[in-house]
């Protein structure tokens, strides 16, 4: 049985063989890399505890639909596959020995990125993704499959993928820099410009989950990039509010936009928290709405989207929402945020702490006392 004892299923032979037989041109490679991988929910356990009593092939006896194919939501053909070889054909002379993957290896890794990641930084609308809408962005499409490599036992590929997209990010952001900071883009040249950030703030985090300084140095540039769109201002930043935005797709950029900007503080302050680096984005700077409730951003339609936003209250800034937890007065209390916005503002409340102990004479002693009852005031918030 040995260490692996239970978790069999992970590394059947038969199973391997079987994806191998029907992919021709796609190499399977051993993980050899460290990447350390955010923690699974508390039902997954149970759920690979379920499965580890079953083995992959069943007694002759059983049905044999249990040895069919494994569904794939996101599937992606052969000609798909070509439109986005097609658009990294202007990046060829970067790409030198890099191999897009099978279009099954493909579908696998965006699956894989939608059922284990993306609610660890949930910045792309899953219910409206379509492949084909993001073929145009090779960037940020390699990028999330870099990380459903991650999560389908592939680092090796995980790795060349991440490259890949890094060099195209970083190609499209030296041909853009001007209008990344220009007042006057347009619509359309603020969504592209979203999404190369996207790709970068995925690769970012991809980076910074390896708990390795090299890995995280290795992404300067990106962190730069990062830093610069959060300061920068953008017509996407017009506020989604109800009357604002009544389309349910409108409101899907609007929304993503603002869970991009709050998630590149949230990745930006991790390399202060892992790297103990001084942080490069503040809070003074994010001038945008926490995110939605999660019913709103799970809603499957428009009709359900609609329904969900009469039952929910209207947005609450960033900024009255951090400095609700250093008040006392009971009217800021009891605000029901989604998740996500809970994670930002925890990250905000450990860059207050940073700050203030770096304005301590003694780094090793504790925080003035004015600090402190700051400190405190917010303790008593929380309860």
């Amino acid at each position: 049985m040995g260490l692996h004892a239970g978790l069999d299923f992970l590394y059947d032979p038969a199973f391997n063989f079987q994806d191998m037989a029907s992919t021709q041109n796609e190499v399977y490679t051993v993980a050899n890399e460290p990447v350390q991988i955010p923690s699974l929910p508390a039902d997954s356990a149970t759920t690979i505890h379920a499965a580890s009593t079953q083995t992959r092939i069943r007694p002759m006896e059983d049905d044999f639909e249990e040895l069919g194919p494994v569904p794939c939501p996101w599937k992606i053909h052969e000609e798909q596959r070509s439109q986005i070889l097609g658009a990294l054909s202007p990046f060829h002379h970067l790409l030198i020995g890099f191999t897009l993957p099978s279009r099954l290896a493909l579908g696998r890794y965006i699956t894989g990125y939608f059922e284990h990641y993306q609610d660890h930084l949930p910045i792309l609308h899953p219910v409206t993704f379509r492949p084909p809408q993001y073929y145009q962005f090779p960037a940020l499409f390699l990028a999330m499959a870099a990380i459903g490599a991650i999560y389908r036992c592939e680092t090796r590929t995980a790795m060349e993928l991440f490259r890949a997209s890094k060099q195209v990010v970083l190609e499209t952001w030296q041909d853009g820099e001007d209008s990344l900071l220009d007042r006057d883009t347009d619509l359309h040249s603020a969504i592209k410009q979203l999404r190369t950030v996207q790709a970068a703030l995925l690769l970012d985090k991809f980076a910074v989950c390896q708990c390795d300084s090299q890995s995280a140095k290795d992404t300067l540039t990106l962190q730069s990039l990062l830093a610069a769109y959060l300061r920068s201002s953008n017509p996407l930043a017009k506020s989604s509010s109800k009357t604002n935005c009544k389309n349910w797709h409108d409101w899907v950029i609007h929304e993503s936009y603002r869970r991009t900007q709050l998630g590149i503080f949230f990745v930006l302050n991790l390399h202060t928290v892992f790297f103990d680096k001084p942080p490069i984005a503040l809070t003074s700077q994010l001038d945008v709405d926490l995110p939605c409730p999660t019913a709103e951003w799970i809603a499957p339609s428009q009709s359900a989207w609609d329904n969900a936003r009469m039952h929910t209250p209207n947005s609450v800034s960033f900024q009255d929402a951090f400095s609700a937890l250093f008040s006392k007065s009971p009217a800021d209390k009891h605000l029901n945020y989604s998740p996500f916005a809970n994670l930002v503002l925890i990250h905000a409340l450990l860059q207050r702490i940073y700050l203030a102990r770096q304005m301590q004479p003694n780094p090793s002693g504790s925080l003035r006392e004015a600090d402190m009852y700051e400190m405190g005031t917010v303790r008593g918030s929380l309860h």
